[in-house]
């Protein structure tokens, strides 16, 4: 599944619109619609905005090793509780 899908998936699991997610983060309407529908991966600050704002848990606390353009992201639920765990 893409990044993007999780995203989205993610986010409508949360019942967030676009617009709210946008406000949440700060992260504009438009970029949240690239990442979901036309598969474009964020900048590293961006997903850990996305990660907070979707109660996303995220395995890596040195953000300084998030590589975005060469490694695939991998979002999947929690096994223990109704959260999302990154991977990258």
């Amino acid at each position: 599944m893409p990044f993007g899908e999780k995203v989205r998936k993610a986010r409508l699991a949360l019942n967030l619109s676009q617009a709210e997610l946008a406000q949440m983060t700060g992260i504009s309407e438009r970029s949240l619609y690239t990442y979901e529908q036309l598969g474009t991966l964020p900048r590293k600050n961006n997903i850990i905005k996305l990660a907070e704002a979707l109660q996303i848990y995220s395995p890596r606390k040195n953000t300084e090793n998030i590589n975005c353009r060469n490694k695939a992201h991998n979002i999947r639920p929690h096994s223990q509780r109704n959260v999302f765990c990154v991977q990258f």
